[in-house]
């Protein structure tokens, strides 16, 4: 259910582990605009012929395993799923974008429905790289995971599961590091430099091109829902809030970033940087230097306070889980342990001095940083 092309892509991913899936719509226009873009997938014959949409209730009576990937509130997942219930088989497994508290109320109303219910969060991209957070209700074993778990590790994507932590880590990685990119073009940096620079460092692709290709709509949502919610300071992004509230919606709108003539390659777009020249202005920003090596220590040091703020969720998210999160949702080159391991490689103690000395000029974002001690 829902996801736009993150559920279409999903549903490819467990077609070709041999499931038939439905996808499950009850808005008319979205399931014929589903229909349509699955059409124009390239994928196999045999592939296409276990995927079915659907905009009827009584149909969900023939699944086993729902996945809901609409983002909402718990309020809005509850309306949602109180007239569903009834064609949900009795022993299906429901999973949806909450984790802590919320997850648990759901999960008492679905237990009430004789059906079960995980957390879950895919970030993109899906097959073939993709992580799945799974959270598992209180009162519930975490064994109690495990099918969905190899369900998702069938269709292509990487499971963790996060424990009882309060909320996903793959949000708060994800809004740290991109608050962090705004600050840099405040500060008189533009896309492509960071984007030469985090390419130069090794990452496969600059963090500005990458959103753009993801739809910098779905960042700025997030931001809108999750606003107050992510421990340890601000992750507002004023210039990239500015650029979807114009239409800069990455490739797909033909513009974001970069432009895009035609659909194709990415072209440098002037008015970006005189978009974040004004906000600059605006907030009284002068700006500064950025020497390509500066450009990637304040990559890395995002990175490593997006870590500490994971920390403050409350997971037990592992060294190697870390890792793997800042991999695929972040875009750290793969191989060195993510930004922990390559921290460490630098000098630990150099390393959180120079982030403590970030957090003495701006206390308010830096400050959280503190919480990487106990690593």
């Amino acid at each position: 259910m829902g996801g736009a092309g993150l559920g279409l892509s999903l549903a490819m991913g467990l077609a070709g582990a041999g499931h038939f899936v439905l996808c499950f719509e009850q808005d008319a226009g979205s399931l014929e605009r589903a229909a349509f873009y699955f059409s124009r997938l390239d994928c196999p014959k045999g592939l296409r012929e276990r995927v079915r949409f659907s905009g009827d209730p009584a149909d969900l009576g023939t699944c086993a395993v729902l996945l809901d990937l609409g983002m909402g509130s718990l309020a809005e997942k509850t309306a949602l799923w109180a007239p569903l219930w009834p064609h949900v088989p009795q022993g299906a497994t429901l999973a949806l974008p909450l984790a802590g508290p919320d997850l648990a109320q759901i999960a008492t109303q679905a237990k009430g429905a004789g059906h079960a219910v995980l957390g879950l969060l895919v970030a993109t991209p899906v097959i073939k790289g993709g992580v799945a957070e799974i959270a598992v209700p209180q009162g519930l074993p975490a064994g109690y995971a495990g099918p969905l778990m190899a369900l998702l590790q069938g269709a292509g994507l990487s499971p963790l599961l996060v424990g009882r932590s309060a909320a996903f880590a793959s949000e708060t990685l994800l809004l740290t590091y991109l608050a962090g990119l705004d600050r840099m073009l405040m500060q008189g940096a533009t896309p492509w430099e960071v984007d030469e620079a985090a390419e130069w460092f090794g990452c496969a692709m600059g963090p500005f091109e990458a959103q753009d290709l993801i739809g910098t709509d779905l960042a700025y949502h997030m931001r809108q829902r999750l606003a107050g919610q992510v421990p340890g300071g601000p992750v507002a992004a004023p210039i990239a809030d500015r650029a979807v509230e114009e239409g800069r919606l990455g490739k797909k709108a033909g513009v974001g970033w970069y432009r895009y003539p035609g659909g194709g390659g990415k072209v440098i777009d002037p008015l970006v940087e005189d978009l974040c020249r004004e906000e600059a202005h605006f907030a009284r920003v002068p700006p500064r230097d950025w020497p390509q090596e500066a450009m990637v220590e304040t990559l890395v040091f995002t990175q490593l306070l997006a870590l500490a703020r994971v920390h403050a969720l409350g997971g037990a998210w592992d060294g190697p889980a870390l890792a793997l999160l800042a991999e695929r949702v972040l875009g750290f080159p793969p191989g060195v342990g993510g930004p922990l391991g390559y921290a460490r490689t630098l000098g630990w103690p150099q390393v959180m001095a120079a982030l403590g000395a970030r957090a003495q000029d701006a206390p308010e974002f830096w400050a959280a940083y503190r919480a990487l001690a106990s690593t």
